[in-house]
């Protein structure tokens, strides 16, 4: 088993404030509910969503959805159809956004559900075309959550084992604006100490990736090293560190040849 690269992401966002006479202030709490039909270990979901509020003169309003399956799995689909790998419970988790909707995004409680039987062969479905991908579930208002999925993808030939660090909330602004309040990891990936990494000094054909966000976080720039010409990470990791405030690092091991893997944050917009 070989050691991996260490991917560092970074990810900011730029805050737009809208201001207008006579704001009105939506207080009224409204709930999408999960539901699920189970037929062995295939699960039929759907949700049940309040009225969209129709904003004057935009687009017809509709709902962006995003699953969380429990099982390290996710889907954007508005009803999506799951095939668990292995009998056990499950947390199934579900986020309603609301576009051009005059209210705030539904809130929606976290479901259990349970698998007892296993019928047919399970079978992975690798769809990253990149080794590594940053996606977040909606466009976060003031004091709303955000999920930020860490997609990444074992390329090599052979097992491997590695170290991921998400950096978040630059420096240069005083208050932070998101709150790191969970992380949901499926493959026994480790919190990890941000210091004591070991960087190679041998130069190589292996790719190594560099990741970055830029203005936005699904925006990703990935640049290879060669034998003429290599980031330097040590360096790019000193900048991080000087440029964000916040870090979490993991880290992975045994990711066998072309598996993917995806890990979950929940972070708290500030007001």
């Amino acid at each position: 088993m070989k050691t991996s690269f260490i991917t560092l992401l970074f990810f900011s966002f730029s805050v737009m404030l809208l201001a207008q006479e006579n704001m009105i202030n939506d207080t009224l709490t409204r709930t999408a509910t999960i539901t699920y039909k189970i037929k062995a270990n295939t699960v039929e979901f759907s949700a049940v969503t309040p009225p969209l509020n129709q904003i004057a003169g935009a687009p017809k309003a509709f709902y962006n959805h995003f699953w969380e399956f429990g099982d390290g799995d996710y889907s954007k689909e508005e009803k999506p159809l799951k095939k668990y790998k292995k009998e056990g419970e499950y947390e199934v988790k579900y986020w309603a956004t609301n576009m051009y909707d005059t209210g705030k995004p539904p809130t929606t409680r976290p479901e259990k559900l349970k698998i007892d039987t296993v019928e047919g062969t399970y079978n992975e479905e690798a769809s990253m075309t990149e080794d590594l991908t940053l996606i977040r579930n909606r466009e976060p208002m003031p004091s709303e959550d955000m999920v930020i999925v860490m997609s990444y993808k074992n390329s090599k030939t052979y097992a491997t084992n590695g170290k991921l660090l998400l950096y978040f909330n630059e420096a240069k602004y005083k208050a932070d604006n998101f709150e790191l309040v969970d992380s949901r990891t499926y493959h026994n990936e480790k919190n990890s100490p941000v210091d004591g990494f070991v960087f190679s000094k041998e130069k190589n054909e292996d790719t190594r990736f560099y990741a970055s966000s830029e203005s936005s976080i699904q925006y990703i720039k990935a640049i290879v090293s060669d034998t003429t010409e290599r980031e330097d990470l040590e360096l790019t990791k000193a900048e991080a560190e000087t440029t964000y405030k916040n870090t979490k690092a993991l880290e992975f091991s045994n990711m066998k040849p072309n598996e993917e893997r995806h890990v979950f944050f929940t972070f708290k917009t500030t007001p």
